[in-house]
């Protein structure tokens, strides 16, 4: 389905989950067709897995779409899972540390934050507390 000239989604379903690809950008413009066909998903299979690989740019209007739908999968009635994401996408999951918080793709390394001098990372991260 084509959200808009930038934004083009399919839906795959299989022995009760539903993959939903997504291709292109997601900004204000084509969030709304975005958040409407994941809750179709959400409605009609009990796992339902996002392939964000095909995404070139995604901004706030994403992620709050992103968020809204993981808070409406009622807790023992199925699951809303990122199972695939471009490195822009990763980047602003990491950036925004939803990639720790829900688990979504991400090529960060835990372990960055035990150790400053991991020259596998692609990210430089400093965290300080308080």
């Amino acid at each position: 389905m084509t959200l808009g000239p930038r934004l083009t989604t399919t839906v795959d379903r299989l022995e009760g989950t539903t993959c939903v690809h997504v291709t292109g950008e997601i900004d204000m413009t084509t969030s709304a067709g975005l958040s409407d066909t994941l809750l179709q998903a959400i409605g009609t299979s009990d796992r339902v897995e996002l392939d964000l690989s095909g995404v070139s740019f995604m901004d706030s209007y994403g992620l709050r779409v992103l968020v809204s739908i993981h808070g409406v999968v009622p807790d023992g009635n199925g699951t809303f899972q990122v199972v695939g994401a471009s490195p822009h996408v990763q980047g602003t999951f990491a950036l925004t540390g939803l990639d720790f918080a829900y688990g979504w793709p991400s090529d960060r390394k835990r372990s960055a934050l035990a150790s400053e001098n991991d020259d596998n990372d692609n990210y430089n991260y400093n965290y300080d507390e308080g």
